[in-house]
């Protein structure tokens, strides 16, 4: 059994053939990140570096920061989901979002509604 089985949208994850596991090469790399950020954090910035990914999406304030001292792209979640309305990928992000926030993510009010502004809800 995985790690977050069980979690919401973990069925979803794991029937989802596009989504594609990964393993970190450089673990020297991951051990130095660690220090500043999650071992999570640290692996998902080491491996976007080794994929030579476009976008590394990542909530965290300091791993953002991390990745982006790193040489990476990053985004959040909530950038991503506008980012989604705007191509018409979603109809609305309000429902995911109070989703989202029903099963435990964290949004201040403030940022939860400049989030629906950018996203003209």
């Amino acid at each position: 059994m995985h790690k977050g089985a069980g979690r919401p949208g973990s069925s979803q994850v794991a029937a989802a053939r596009w989504i594609l596991r990964r393993s970190v090469r450089d673990k020297t790399f991951v051990e130095r990140l660690g220090g500043r950020v999650g071992r999570g954090e640290a692996e998902a910035i080491v491996l976007a570096k080794e994929l030579g990914a476009d976008l590394l999406v990542i909530d965290d304030a300091t791993a953002r920061r991390v990745a982006e001292t790193e040489g990476q792209f990053v985004v959040g979640l909530l950038g991503l989901l506008i980012h989604a309305k705007h191509r018409k990928l979603v109809v609305q992000i309000k429902p995911l979002l109070d989703e989202m926030l029903a099963s435990g993510f964290f949004v201040d009010d403030a940022h939860y509604q400049a989030v629906l502004r950018r996203a003209g809800e």
